[in-house]
């Protein structure tokens, strides 16, 4: 009989999630039924990243006043290890989140965090990076 509790706990648990991602906007509504992720249409990418970019904007000022010391180094040995890597969108994109990871982290304030997450995870439905388009990399 334990069991069927247990199951029904991550049955609603599941349910629950699915909720929580569909109030984010990452999932919506199939045709046919069921859920899908979300695709974004181009007016959406760009509300998307204009929205963005006051955000990172004031994590970057918070970082830069409350970075302890090793988040400094941190971020300078991040921004030193872009400078070698190989000319390929997909890794210039892995390495570009952990480099704003660190800098939400070192802003040290969470509800920004948190914000930042979400619209990182938004970012993330989009599929392509930016760094696909001609000379993206090395503007970057």
């Amino acid at each position: 009989m334990a069991g069927a509790g247990v199951g029904a706990a991550a049955g609603a648990e599941g349910r629950e999630a699915l909720r929580r991602l569909c109030n984010r906007g990452l999932l919506e509504s199939a045709p046919g039924g069921g859920l899908a992720v979300r695709s974004y249409d181009l007016r959406a990418i760009s509300e998307l990243y204009d929205i963005r970019a006051p955000f990172e904007g004031t994590a970057a000022a918070l970082a830069a006043r409350n970075a302890d010391e090793t988040q400094v180094r941190v971020l300078m040995a991040l921004v030193a290890a872009q400078r070698g890597l190989p000319d390929d969108p997909a890794v210039h994109a892995r390495e570009n989140k952990a480099f704003h990871e660190q800098i939400h982290e070192a802003a040290h304030n969470r509800f920004l965090t948190s914000v930042l997450n979400d619209l990182h995870d938004a970012v993330t439905l989009l599929g392509r990076t930016t760094y696909q388009a001609p000379g993206r990399i090395q503007a970057a």
